[in-house]
Order: C-alpha cells, then sequence, then structure tokens
C-alpha cells in the first residue's frame, strides 16, 4: 500500500511561524527533508500551541498510512500492577522522559512512511512521532526493555516512578535508574522529578 494525499492549505497567518518551526525540528534531527521521489505523503496539520502563544505545533495526518502499520500490541501496566508492586515502599520519585517519542529513531526503512507536505516542501520524521497508530506501543515495549531487571521501577508511557521501602535503597534505585537511562540516551524532563 502507497498513499501521496493532496497537500492541505497553512493558514498565510501560521505559515511564516511553520518556516520557523521546520528549521528548528531539523536543527534537532526530529525531521529531514525529502528530496527523492517518495509514495508517502501524508498532510501537515498546522495548530496553535495552546501554553506558547506565538509558536505552532506542526503534526501529521497518518490516518491512511496506519492502515499499513503492523501493530505489535504490548501491555501497559493496570493501576491494580502498580498498586501491588509499591506496596511496602515508602520513598517514591516520579520522573518524565523528555520529549518522548523524540528520543526513539526509526530505523532508515520506517521513516519514509512519516513523509509529509508543507507550503515549503517535503520533510519526514527520524524519529518516533505523534500519529503514528503503534507509537504508543513501540515506547513503552522500548522503556520497559531499557528499564528491565531493574528493581523498584515502574514505567508508564513516558513515566517512571521508582519506588524503596527505605531511603538508602531508594537513592540507590534512583542513582541505577538514571545510570540505565543515560546509557541508553535517553533524558529526563528536568524540574519535574
Amino acid at each position: 500500500m502507497q498513499v501521496a494525499l493532496k497537500h492541505r492549505r497553512i493558514a498565510s497567518h501560521l505559515r511564516p511561524k511553520v518556516e520557523v518551526e521546520l528549521p528548528k525540528l531539523e536543527e534537532a534531527d526530529i525531521i529531514e527533508r525529502v528530496e527523492e521521489p517518495t509514495p508517502w505523503v501524508s498532510p501537515s496539520v498546522v495548530t496553535r500551541k495552546p501554553k506558547k502563544p506565538g509558536e505552532v505545533r506542526i503534526c501529521v495526518d497518518m490516518r491512511l498510512p496506519n492502515v499499513a502499520i503492523q501493530r505489535e500490541r504490548h501491555l501497559t501496566p493496570t493501576v491494580d500492577n502498580i498498586v501491588a508492586e509499591v506496596s511496602g515502599s515508602r520513598w517514591f520519585s516520579k520522573m518524565d522522559l523528555r520529549a518522548r517519542y523524540h528520543q526513539l529513531m526509526l530505523p532508515l526503512q520506517s521513516r519514509a512512511i512519516t513523509n509529509f507536505s508543507s507550503h515549503v516542501g517535503l520533510r519526514r520524521y527520524n524519529c518516533l512521532s505523534f500519529g503514528i497508530v503503534s507509537a504508543a506501543e513501540a515506547f513503552q515495549d522500548t522503556i520497559r526493555g531499557v528499564l528491565a531487571e531493574l528493581e523498584g521501577v515502574i514505567n508508564v508511557s513516558d513515566d517512571i516512578l521508582e519506588h524503596a521501602p527505605t531511603i538508602e535503597g531508594h537513592l540507590k534505585r534512583l542513582q541505577a535508574t538514571f545510570h540505565r537511562l543515560d546509557q541508553n540516551g535517553l533524558t529526563l524532563l528536568q524540574g519535574k522529578m
């Protein structure tokens, strides 16, 4: 299956903001230009960021490409699982991964399906992005794998809960968690711990 959808017009008052945002995303290696012919193109949808006046969010309408994506279906821990696991702990830390999906690079062969159009040309995602039907499952499974075998660590999406019955154990577990995240090139959102 291959789909090249018609470009959606971006409102003229948002175009200058898109022209500022796209280079920022390229510089951060989140997206890249598409120079070669491609069978996949989805339209971009531009919205204002509600908490950041003057900035825009560039989204991609992935509805049709999502039909071609084979999902893996990984389970997320339930509240009952989490409550049972933290039973007996007195010390807790909750951490958030920074820009969650953008920390996971897509394999080269998977990037073309994320191609999108804008009024200044085609781009594609280098990393996992919102709108991909399997993004949440792939992210959860990847982070679960990174944190596997660490004692007292639970993750649900980009949230990581570290717990222990003693302060000493808690600090030791936090150090192990930070080390594992660092080994895998994952960063936490500052000020959210």
